[in-house]
């Protein structure tokens, strides 16, 4: 066992370290929530676009040049805010900022209201390496929390202007919830609730007999994956690639770290020991 002194230097070197490793996450970070800004925004247009030519193509005939006009505008303005959000969720590791919402989904009445910023929280100073797995794991959360709230409000916008049906929205909001916090990447950009149902209608073919059908009721949606945004832009996947072997490097630092903690408090002890021990 080395010596308390020694132990003490072992972990402000690991200080250090920790110090020089947050700055390139921060840095890291800034260029990752840029490109998926922008690769967000451009997804909350696209799905829009599948909803209303694919899912709801009746629906969005339906509406007047200025209601299809209006509803564009809603989205446009829905992915303008969202991409900037993203940015607002970095802090530099270390600051003094607000702590992420706990809990419950943003208000989706009003699609394009500014939220209340999800911001990383501030860490313990000296910056050591479990403050900054803790920084870390906080702005991922602010991430996934962005995307759930942004596919709630994209589906508001189009169940607002008539194109998703009105039944929708709660049905949604807990299908929404498991499909953001799941990690399988194959996971659809597009939704297709399949509900079964039965009813009565003649076969053409057939007009003497009844048949009954069951009848498949397919209602769309938007569901915005972080993973296949990621996936969808090359940008962002080697951002989100560099991003993990950071993680990597923070995961043995913070072993190192713990490590090192208990070697020292072990050796606090054994001096203890030592200093109140008297020979009978």
């Amino acid at each position: 066992m080395a010596s308390v002194e020694r132990i003490k230097q072992d972990i402000a070197a690991l200080h250090q370290s920790t110090q020089s490793l947050a700055g390139e996450l921060h840095q890291a970070y800034g260029d990752y929530l840029r490109a998926l800004g922008q690769a967000l925004r451009q997804q909350i247009v696209l799905s829009g676009y599948q909803v209303c030519t694919q899912g709801y193509p009746r629906q969005f005939l339906g509406l007047s040049l200025s209601q299809r006009q209006a509803l564009q505008r809603s989205l446009r303005e829905l992915a303008q805010h969202t991409q900037a959000a993203l940015l607002e969720l970095l802090s530099p590791p270390g600051s003094s900022s607000a702590e992420l919402p706990v809990g419950g989904d943003a208000d989706a009445s009003t699609p394009t209201a500014v939220e209340p910023v999800a911001e990383t929280p501030a860490l313990p100073k000296p910056l050591n390496p479990v403050g900054l797995s803790h920084w870390q794991e906080r702005l991922e959360a602010a991430i996934a929390h962005e995307f759930r709230v942004v596919t709630l409000k994209a589906n508001r916008v189009l169940q607002q202007a008539g194109i998703l049906p009105n039944q929708l929205p709660a049905f949604l909001q807990a299908t929404s919830q498991l499909a953001a916090d799941s990690e399988d990447p194959d996971a659809p950009q597009m939704l297709d609730f399949l509900m079964e149902a039965q009813s009565q209608a003649e076969d053409e073919d057939d007009d003497e007999n009844g048949t009954t059908l069951s009848m498949i009721v397919q209602l769309v949606a938007v569901q915005l994956q972080l993973t296949d945004v990621e996936f969808a832009d090359g940008t962002t996947t080697v951002l989100r690639n560099r991003l993990r072997s950071l993680a990597a490097r923070l995961k043995t630092l913070k072993q190192t770290y713990l490590k090192k903690e208990r070697e020292l408090t072990i050796a606090a002890a054994q001096d203890a020991w030592r200093s109140a021990w008297i020979e009978d």
